[in-house]
């Protein structure tokens, strides 16, 4: 009897690995069709083949592989709790920064978590009767061996075949930009993690030419030439990145006891020399490092593999960038950040942008009284900056600051210590106490931050130097900040969620500049919209860049519009977008010239 059990738990464990870890997340048979279910199967079942022919032991290797897919299942369920998608390959590039920050969130595993944590228990009894000896069956080192190299061949192949589009058509597999947490839900776990490695690599077109892009950038000419006149006085610039700033009212309707961005409001309604907007980000509830990427140097995230890292796997040379830029016209450059210098490799790619000057988290007061939670408070930063730029502006050259705050990081539980003022929601629409205490500490950081936006507005109102001042948010947070404002279980739909990426924009001087409202434009194309305002010309790359602006005046990793209004999701694929694809590829690739 044991031997005919053997076998059918041999190969009834890897089922319900696939199972037992998938309804971690979300309930299997609602969410994950049955061909698709299918093949996740066959996925666990080659893990299982491949670890008995390395271990030679059945019963360890299928303990090998529950507590593996338990352990992914469940870090995938606390990555979802503050960030609203799920692990992506990329990320684990990203631990280090990850772990960063990982002291500031609180972790609670959901009551399925639970439930399923205890259902694989009972599934490691169960395996613990498996005493098959797999001698009998692989009694040479080569029998394990070609095993082996047979359960990766098949689950090579299977990965390249899922990738192909008519068979990603055939199995309707999910592969949406706007619900990225839905390609986990839907194909499966594994399934949903191996289609997605489709996007390793970087895109090149076919015909790409270095020679002919080169061509391309030699031959652009510059509106207004390259040369300034020699009377024009040069503005300091100041970028403030404003982490996790963002107007949920994009979203969905929020009503709240006080306006939690009054001054950003005020100056939307057409306020003087400013120009105000949504600029629409790649990036949702993390990634901060790419819409630094995008602004400042006009790639986009669009071309690069999804859910990867610019700075940690493409900023590896000196690239053209506008600290470099600027630095060719005589700007003194600082980029700042008052967190640890080790988060996203800053330390080594900002200088590669052409920054002259970074300061990290030692270089700043973290007294208490400059806290808000356990970060420096935009008030206290701000202050910070501006003492920086006056103290580089001393002898006479124009500065140009880049700044990434930290007051609004997630995640968003507890209570805003150093807070005097606390947004009440009151259109909340479930009584989940905690959701909604996160979302009202959420709005409680903008008001803080619309405050402290409005005192360094004031203080350069008072500034003799012309000044640009920019401030945006990097993305907005996780989806689920927004839960209590939908019944149980419904959230946005798939349309609504492309608002999901958009964030206030504000460009203000304390000179005479042409005003603009209600502007829709991406990152990659905000820092032109910076330079233009600022009177600067642009770069030669950054010229056929605004060019191609006119066509898809957004255009991010998530999706494009066209100049008719025509949204739809981003395929970098596309031949319509080639032009930019190709001359980005060099800029970042081939392009052997310090800067032209």
């Amino acid at each position: 009897m044991r031997e005919r059990l053997n076998p059918i738990i041999f190969w009834l464990s890897p089922i319900l690995i696939f199972y037992f870890s998938q309804a971690v997340l979300a309930p299997v048979f609602e969410k994950v069709p049955w061909q698709l279910q299918i093949v996740n199967i066959l996925i666990f079942e080659a893990v299982a083949l491949f670890l008995v022919a390395l271990t030679g032991r059945p019963r360890l290797s299928l303990w090998i592989e529950g507590v593996v897919f338990w352990l992914f299942a469940i870090a995938n369920t606390l990555v979802y709790s503050f960030r609203g998608s799920y692990i992506m390959i990329w990320d684990f590039i990203a631990i280090p920064t990850a772990m960063n920050v990982a002291s500031n969130y609180s972790y609670r595993l959901t009551g399925r978590a639970i439930f399923w944590s205890v259902a694989f228990l009972a599934l490691f009894v169960l395996i613990w009767f498996c005493r098959s000896d797999v001698k009998r069956f692989l009694n040479t080192l080569w029998k394990r061996a070609a095993v082996a190299v047979a359960a990766v061949i098949f689950l090579v192949s299977l990965t390249k075949l899922v990738q192909m589009e008519p068979v990603k058509e055939f199995l309707d597999i999910n592969d949406s930009r706007f619900s990225i947490e839905r390609v986990t839900e839907e194909n499966g776990m594994m399934l949903g993690f191996l289609y997605k490695m489709k996007y390793m690599s970087v895109y090149v077109p076919g015909d790409y030419s270095a020679a002919e892009e080169a061509g391309v950038i030699e031959d652009t000419k510059v509106e207004g030439g390259e040369k300034l006149p020699a009377d024009f006085v040069y503005p300091d610039i100041v970028v403030v990145m404003n982490e996790a700033m963002s107007d949920l009212a994009v979203d969905c309707p929020i009503e709240t006891n006080e306006d939690y961005l009054p001054f950003i409001h005020s100056l939307q309604e057409g306020a003087e020399n400013t120009i105000t907007g949504y600029m629409n980000a790649s990036v949702l509830g993390g990634k901060t490092p790419n819409t630094e990427f995008e602004f400042l140097t006009g790639n986009t995230m669009a071309f690069l593999p999804e859910d990867s890292i610019a700075f940690q796997q493409f900023v590896k040379r000196e690239i053209d960038a506008m600290p470099r830029h600027l630095g060719t016209l005589g700007y003194e450059s600082v980029a700042m950040h008052p967190y640890d210098s080790s988060g996203w490799d800053r330390t080594m790619a900002y200088p590669l942008l052409g920054f002259g000057r970074c300061h990290f988290k030692d270089y700043f007061d973290l007294s208490q009284e400059n806290l808000i939670r356990d970060y420096m408070s935009d008030s206290a930063f701000f202050r910070k900056i501006e003492e920086e730029v006056a103290d580089l502006g001393k002898d006479g050259k124009p500065v140009f600051s880049f700044n990434v705050t930290m007051q609004n990081h997630s995640g968003y539980g507890g209570s805003v210590t150093g807070a005097k003022k606390l947004i009440k929601v009151k259109n909340a629409q479930n009584s989940d106490p905690d959701a909604l205490q996160k979302l009202e500490n959420y709005l409680t950081l903008m008001r803080l931050s619309d405050d402290a936006f409005r005192e360094m507005v004031e203080y350069y109102k008072g500034v003799d130097r012309p000044t640009i001042l920019v401030t945006f948010g990097d993305h907005q947070p996780a989806t689920n900040i927004l839960s209590p404002m939908f019944p149980e279980g419904e959230s946005l739909d798939e349309e609504g969620r492309a608002d999901n990426y958009r964030v206030p924009f504000v460009i203000w001087a304390n000179y005479d500049i042409e005003e603009g409202q209600g502007i829709e434009t991406s990152a990659n194309y905000l820092g032109n919209l910076v330079l233009k305002a600022a009177g600067i010309p642009l770069s030669r790359y950054r010229t056929r860049i605004d060019e191609f602006s006119q066509k898809y005046p957004v255009l991010t990793a998530v999706r494009s519009v066209d100049d008719k209004g025509v949204t739809k999701q981003m395929d970098g694929r596309d031949p319509v977008y080639e032009d930019y694809v190709k001359l980005q590829y060099y800029e970042l690739f081939d392009d052997s010239d310090q800067y032209p």
